[in-house]
């Protein structure tokens, strides 16, 4: 893909739970991903592409697939019998963007992180027809290779989706969460980080779908009593709350 801008990876939990090899398969991936994050599932494929020069096997590469897919790092799905991989929140800002593989968002199915498979056909609509008319107006420019990269915007989805820590409904969820606008992304954070210490036992969160869809976050939010006891879900999510406050001045 032309004029690509790899995201920096360096401070992400999640990619710093795989292995050196996944983390370079990540990588390539990112390189050959079209530029709405989706690339093929078919591991004999994606092998040739992605190490043309490397005497690995289709073994490694569906190894691989599966180490990025529990880390969150990516899914796959399925559409009319062929699988494909969708990287959430690929954060490309190209002038033309280009979709060269189908969205999740017209999937036949999905499989999640937990490698469970949900059919979703008939459950979602066509995506909009992306990018294809720009105005009259807008005068075409050539990509440098000093051009300013992109901004990469704080909160992403996948930082909502790894604090939440209720992986259900991904494909809905990933789809609502690009039609909230970015005020909005940031309140669900702050109140996030004190609704996830006061249900420490995450199956009495609601699902993640139900808090976008009902806009939970401007809920009153009532903290249990922990007995004075300390606990390492509410203390990282004390943290988050306390960083979000750094990040935008509040007391």
């Amino acid at each position: 893909m032309g004029n690509r801008v790899i995201r920096d990876w360096t401070t992400s939990e999640s990619v710093d739970e795989l292995g050196v090899k996944a983390e370079v398969f990540f990588t390539r991936l990112i390189m050959k991903a079209d530029d709405y994050g989706n690339y093929t599932g078919n591991a004999k494929l994606i092998l040739g592409a992605l190490f043309p020069l490397k005497m690995y096997d289709v073994t490694s590469v569906v190894q691989w697939i599966d180490e990025c897919e529990q880390a969150g790092l990516l899914f796959r799905f399925k559409n009319k019998g062929k699988q494909y991989l969708h990287i959430p929140n690929f954060g490309q800002k190209l002038r033309r963007m280009k979709a060269v593989y189908p969205s999740p968002t017209d999937a036949d199915s999905v499989r999640t992180g937990d490698g469970q498979v949900t059919d979703i056909r008939g459950q979602t609509t066509a995506e909009t027809k992306r990018n294809e008319v720009e105005t009259e107006d807008e005068t075409e420019t050539k990509a440098t290779a000093d051009e300013t990269p992109p901004v990469i915007v704080w909160p992403s989805f996948q930082d909502f989706w790894n604090l939440y820590d209720k992986k259900t409904d991904l494909p809905k969820c990933l789809k609502k969460w690009e039609k909230i606008k970015q005020a909005a992304r940031e309140k669900i954070m702050a109140h996030l980080a004190l609704y996830v210490r006061a249900t420490p036992d995450r199956q009495y969160r609601k699902n993640p779908l139900t808090y976008l869809n009902n806009e939970s976050w401007n809920d009153e939010i009532i903290t249990p009593t922990q007995n004075g006891k300390s606990n390492s879900n509410l203390t990282h999510a004390a943290g988050l709350a306390e960083d979000f406050a750094r990040r935008h001045g509040s007391g």
